[in-house]
């Protein structure tokens, strides 16, 4: 910046270089100065609300050997996103690790992305109902969570690069009143640079179709791998 002219809730911002051209209904400027980093929540338990657990605006964060249980719009929803005449939320979203967690029973009331619920949800909002194919929510990890029943998606990624799920374990003991086609599935969209490997889906009939799914026309870079169906030993079931 190169000046600030102006007052009373009005400014003038002078930029050192050119803004670039315009392509959709304007631009979103932050001053990250301000916002929220360096934060580790650690050994919680969050239950019973008709919110989210967790909404993560903010960077450089560990969420880590927590327990989430009945949350009716899902678990943990990383986000940015702004209106033109109400509010706006976030600067981004980076260097996030989500490890070792339980996700039980999340997002009971159907909230949804796309049509599709969610225990997990990355994504942006704007004035319209467009989303966009840039990352601003990247680096993020997922890893060695334990999903328990999933009303829908276990996570549901878009607007994202960089991002590795892997080693965690989706198990889905419980029908429910609609067995959704995609449960306990990732799926990904607008999405670069992602990697969903190593992940366990326990035997369930209550799953149709464990795995990964993503928009083709939206994603690159996308790696599928060593995700597999294995029942649980005896052993660890009587522990």
């Amino acid at each position: 910046v190169k000046r600030v002219a102006g007052g009373r809730g009005r400014f003038d911002i002078t930029f050192e270089e050119d803004v670039p051209p315009e392509t959709k209904d304007g631009f979103v400027l932050f001053n990250r100065t301000y916002d929220t980093h360096n934060i580790i929540v650690r050994n919680c338990r969050f239950g019973d609300n008709r919110g989210r657990g967790l909404l993560i605006l903010a960077r450089d964060v560990t969420v880590e050997n927590n327990v989430f249980r009945h949350h009716e719009m899902g678990a943990i929803r990383i986000e940015t996103g702004y209106t033109v005449n109400l509010w706006s939320e976030g600067y981004g979203v980076s260097n996030v690790v989500i490890r070792g967690n339980l996700f039980d029973n999340g997002n009971p009331s159907g909230s949804d992305r796309r049509h599709r619920q969610r225990t997990i949800l990355a994504g942006i909002y704007l004035p319209t109902r467009d989303t966009t194919d840039y990352p601003i929510l990247r680096d993020i990890l997922i890893e060695k969570n334990t999903f328990r029943d999933s009303c829908g998606v276990a996570a549901y990624l878009s607007s994202v690069q960089h991002v590795t799920v892997r080693d965690n374990v989706l198990e889905d003991p419980t029908p429910r009143r609609r067995n959704l086609a995609y449960r306990a599935q990732f799926h990904l969209a607008q999405a670069k640079d992602v990697r969903v490997v190593n992940n366990v889906w326990r035997p369930s009939p209550n799953v149709a179709a464990p795995g990964v799914t993503y928009e083709r026309e939206s994603c690159t870079k996308v790696v599928a791998a060593g995700n597999r169906v294995v029942a649980q030993k005896k052993r660890d079931k009587d522990k």
